[in-house]
């Protein structure tokens, strides 16, 4: 290993055949499980983003949180309405196999912006209050059993993008989005937003 960090890792693998190296980064990728945002539930969207790019965006933000509790979180089966045997316990969201995650946001005039911002003042961050949206603004709040293992006190333990700086969309006052979101474990192989 030349480097081992948290989120970078650089290695030299020597003596074996490229193809064996190639197997090991398809492994990587296609089949280690990840958490990802599989159902979103949006019960008011006014911003200028349709539901279904919402949906997608949100989708693809990687998310973190206590490796113990990705082990202890069990698998989500979608069940088939064409097999009405496949119906399920797996099937079923519960907090053993679903996290929960909500984004709440509003955008409004800020109050000092107005004091301090300049006639003709078109910058964002002066006029506004929550113009931009974050996925530091998606919120986890643990039920049942997922308090165990993933504190929502705990900043290291909660559910959590992995990279709170990630825009998902821009508001203007009067504007707003309100959604749910349903997290399932998952691999690569299934769909690319569980790729690590």
């Amino acid at each position: 290993f030349h480097k081992d960090e948290k989120y970078d890792s650089v290695f030299s693998l020597i003596g074996v055949d490229a193809s064996i190296a190639n197997a090991f980064r398809r492994i990587l990728i296609a089949e280690i499980p990840t958490l990802a945002i599989e159902e979103v539930y949006i019960f008011n969207n006014t911003s200028i983003i349709q539901d279904e790019v919402l949906a997608h965006r949100l989708g693809l933000i990687p998310l973190t949180g206590n490796p113990e509790g990705f082990r202890w979180l069990q698998w989500f089966r979608k069940p088939d309405p064409e097999d009405p045997s496949s119906d399920s316990k797996a099937s079923v969201p519960s907090d053993y196999n679903t996290i929960v995650l909500d984004l709440n946001i509003s955008c409004t005039w800020s109050a000092t912006g107005k004091a301090r911002a300049k006639q003709g003042e078109t910058d964002p961050n002066l006029l506004y209050t929550n113009s931009n949206v974050y996925a530091r603004d998606i919120t986890f709040s643990a039920t049942g059993q997922q308090s165990r293992y993933f504190d929502p006190e705990h900043p290291e333990k909660r559910i959590r993008p992995v990279n709170p700086d990630i825009l998902i969309a821009k508001l203007r006052p009067g504007q707003e989005i309100r959604l749910r979101m349903h997290c399932i474990k998952g691999v690569g192989g299934d769909h690319a937003k569980f790729s690590p």
